[in-house]
């Protein structure tokens, strides 16, 4: 169905195609997609046997692989495009009905994955699944089971993290599952078996029950070189998944662990603290508490548990867990760290000030230290203090984003917004992800008059958070009810990199 007279195509009630200035722009639901890019195959008579075997547009564009971007050649190698010399002057309409047609074919043969090429035809039956298209969500189904099976490390990567696999029920996932593992175990050996190895166990706990990762444990500790027992592979994947907070995969991999060896009390331990950070505390109290049936005596264990009781605000108990381990280990640290924090949150200031006088006499050269000193410092208003102990603390550990973080945030209670500026400036240059730092950026900017940072900070903010409402409002007041496209602001972020801004100045 067309209009000639806005130039559109609709391939079905899904699919719309239209012409806008140039270039052709497909619709899924009325919603704009994609930019239709141009594949052109000029197949020369004295060469055609060579095609004669070709089942598909992908195995083609291998042949001939020559994009056409304003009528200008480029050429595909190594998936970058490099220019062409030559010219080719296909006119926007005409180049649109060739996009129309294969569309309508594509349409017309039930979605085959052969008709288009898979760069487009992949994402557009995601979009289409999306939709409620059922046909769409058929083929997709069926071409991400092909995909995942005969894939290398990098298209089943490209599946997980797309997100593609979600359109699979667990049935579907399981079956596909059990296919990939006959062909794992009869595959050779080599450093790209183990990467995928580890995709797939991260995969298998994210959608799978127990016996399926179990399953696949197995086959990794078979394929990698040096050989580990059950308990070390789990302890090192389970750190590798907490550092990226993939917190429920890692507390699955632990009680898989605990399946092996039931008394393993630091899988107990590393299950409490997990259930504790996804505020799961009477499963995490359990788990600690299981731990100590194993080892009574366990310090490590008791300061999980107190910290615990400290995050659910039972404080009395807390302090009394503290205390139990502070007769096992008069000299821990982390103790007498935790006892501090607690007593802050107490607002007993004064005895936890005491506490870190104590711990200082233990150890002067632990940063934790002067850190929690500084909290207190800063909750009881006493900025040049808090300031102190935040600089000795950075002095130990010169790239933790958060102790600079926290003394920016005191220089600019005090209104020491150039100093503030540099402190969180080395706080985004260690973690440019935090977005608490450039919220305060953007205040101490803006405060500061210097606009043009403010302006840089809030688009960063918005990559990070898109919709920021503090961005959204701050570019709001800049623009001083002149007409600014938020929208595309928003929409245009990029990642920028902060230098310093005394030299923009």
């Amino acid at each position: 169905m067309c209009n000639s007279n806005i130039k559109e195509f609709k391939a079905n009630k899904y699919i719309l195609l239209r012409l806008e200035g140039k270039y052709t722009i497909i619709y899924i639901n009325r919603k704009r997609f994609i930019h239709c890019k141009r594949l052109i195959i000029n197949i020369p008579i004295k060469d055609i046997e060579t095609y004669e075997e070709i089942s598909s547009i992908d195995e083609a564009s291998k042949l001939y692989n020559q994009y056409l971007i304003d009528n200008e050649f480029y050429k595909e190698e190594n998936k970058e495009l490099f220019h062409s010399p030559s010219l080719c002057d296909i006119p926007p309409e005409t180049e649109f009905w060739g996009h129309c047609s294969n569309i309508q074919a594509w349409v017309e043969l039930n979605y085959d994955p052969r008709v288009l090429h898979s760069n487009l035809a992949f994402p557009l039956l995601k979009e289409l699944s999306k939709a409620g298209d059922p046909q769409a969500k058929k083929v997709l189904k069926e071409e991400i089971a092909k995909r995942f099976l005969k894939s290398h490390f990098s298209g089943k990567e490209y599946l997980i993290k797309e997100k593609y696999l979600n359109f699979l029920n667990t049935e579907e996932l399981r079956c596909i599952f059990e296919e990939y593992l006959t062909l794992l175990v009869a595959s050779n050996y080599n450093e790209d078996t183990v990467k995928e190895v580890q995709l797939i166990i991260y995969f298998a706990l994210k959608h799978l029950e127990k016996t399926s990762c179990k399953k696949i444990l197995g086959i990794y500790k078979k394929f990698i070189k040096n050989k580990k027992s059950m308990k070390e592979i789990c302890d090192e994947l389970g750190s590798s998944y907490i550092k990226d907070k993939k917190n429920e995969e890692a507390i699955k991999l632990y009680k898989i662990e605990l399946d092996y060896d039931f008394n393993d009390i630091d899988a107990w331990i590393e299950l409490g603290i997990l259930y504790r950070i996804e505020r799961k505390f009477k499963k995490a109290i359990e788990a600690l508490y299981q731990a100590l049936k194993i080892e009574k005596s366990n310090c490590y264990a008791l300061i999980q548990l107190g910290t615990t009781f400290t995050a659910m605000k039972k404080y009395k108990d807390s302090i009394e867990t503290f205390k139990h381990a502070r007769k096992i280990d008069p000299h821990n640290l982390l103790a007498l760290g935790r006892l501090a924090i607690t007593l802050e949150k107490m607002q007993k200031y004064k005895k936890a000030i005491r506490i870190l006088k104590k711990a200082h006499k233990i150890n002067e050269t632990n940063p934790e230290i002067f850190e929690i000193l500084g909290g207190i410092y800063y909750s009881l208003k006493k900025y040049s203090k808090s300031i102190k102990a935040y600089r000795r603390a950075i002095s130990l550990n010169p790239e933790d984003d958060w102790l600079w973080y926290r003394l920016g945030s005191n220089y600019r209670k005090r209104n020491q917004l150039d100093k503030a500026i540099k402190a969180y400036m080395e706080a985004f240059r260690i973690n440019p992800s935090f977005s608490s730092t450039l919220h305060d950026l953007i205040k101490t900017f803006y405060k500061k008059g210097n606009l043009e940072w403010t302006e840089m900070c809030c688009r960063q903010m918005l990559f990070l958070i898109p919709g920021s409402p503090l961005a959204v409002e701050t570019l709001k007041k800049m623009s001083c009810n002149e007409s600014k496209d938020i929208d595309l602001i928003n929409k245009k972020s990029k990642i920028i990199r902060i230098l310093n801004p005394k030299k923009r100045e």
